[in-house]
């Protein structure tokens, strides 16, 4: 049975959007995938993934990105990014939250599809570089 978490999306005008994931650990037509469904403002956009949800959850940002939406889960945040451990872990809805200069440790593993106050919903190019930053502030 597909698990459904609720989600706000950022219209390019600024307006907030209530959307909904739903999430299958085994998507309908592959077993070894998962499905990432993402519904909003009547469209439905989904992915399937041999790696998991953060990888699921790009596939679907470069869907909605190019036409100015965001979403507003960790998981599209700047500073919240997976390792190779943590996407290997079940179903790899589980990331890092990165401060730089400081390696990640297992207290600062966060749900990707979770939100909060400080979240800084940004574009995957802008995620990726925070990420290359953060590993290069390790250095």
């Amino acid at each position: 049975m597909p698990e459904v978490k609720p989600v706000q999306v950022r219209a390019p005008e600024g307006t907030l959007l209530n959307g909904t994931f739903v999430l299958w650990d085994e998507s309908p037509d592959d077993p070894v995938t998962v499905r990432l469904e993402l519904s909003f403002n009547g469209a439905t956009v989904s992915a399937d993934s041999e790696e998991g949800y953060f990888d699921a959850l790009c596939q679907i940002r470069q869907v909605i990105e190019p036409d100015g939406y965001r979403l507003l889960c960790l998981g599209a945040s700047r500073g919240v990014y997976p390792s190779r451990m943590s996407r290997g872990m079940g179903t790899g809805d589980l990331a890092y939250k990165l401060e730089k200069g400081r390696a990640a440790a297992s207290k600062d593993l966060v749900s990707i599809f979770s939100s909060n106050e400080s979240l800084v919903s940004v574009t995957i190019g802008e995620q990726q570089a925070y990420f290359d930053e953060w590993l290069e502030s390790l250095r």
